[in-house]
């Protein structure tokens, strides 16, 4: 299981997950096109000045191997994680920016999931939409495995942690499996 930087002694990580590679792929097909496309032109301009064909198909190679380690490396650091006192978002914009968006459990008002398109009902992904009480602190989660799954394990943490139980003990606390993984 991750862990992550501000992470509090008492707090146990019951939930982490990345959002599905296809929805980088899917958000960004047409920037692949135009990736694709420009480094065909700078290939076929080297290929004019040196008369290369090999160095012309590594360069296509490099540009395009370049940038699908780059969307591999964003989508590897943009996460989601439940823990059983706050939600967080982590997410990576660029090489160098990134921000967390943090929703404690006792601020839950809503959770809820969609699935909106062929894509994500074939691969049995999600989006899950978090909402603080005050209406303003939302946090997606987008392109989830098993999104209701997950919004039910959710609502049943905040209900157990918040009102049912407030003194639990961390052993009393089950990460959440799919139930196609339980015994």
């Amino acid at each position: 299981m991750k862990t992550f930087q501000w992470k509090a002694k008492n707090e146990k990580i019951l939930y982490y997950s990345t959002e599905n590679m296809f929805y980088y792929v899917y958000k960004d097909f047409l920037t692949y096109i135009v990736i694709f496309g420009l480094s065909l032109f700078v290939a076929f301009i080297i290929y004019l000045v040196f008369e290369n064909i090999l160095f012309s198909m590594v360069i296509i190679f490099l540009i395009n191997f370049v940038y699908i380690l780059y969307k591999w490396y964003l989508h590897h650091k943009t996460y989601v994680i439940v823990t059983n006192k706050r939600i967080l978002k982590f997410v990576r914009n660029g090489l160098f920016s990134e921000h967390m968006k943090e929703l404690k459990l006792d601020q839950l008002n809503e959770v809820s999931s969609a699935k909106v398109g062929f894509v994500e009902k074939l691969f049995k992904l999600g989006n899950i939409k978090v909402v603080g009480k005050d209406k303003e602190n939302v946090i997606w989660f987008k392109w989830i495995k098993y999104p209701q799954e997950v919004v039910l394990y959710i609502s049943r943490l905040r209900d157990y942690v918040v009102f049912e139980r407030p003194d639990y003990k961390l052993e009393d606390l089950i990460e959440f499996k799919p139930k196609k993984e339980r015994k």
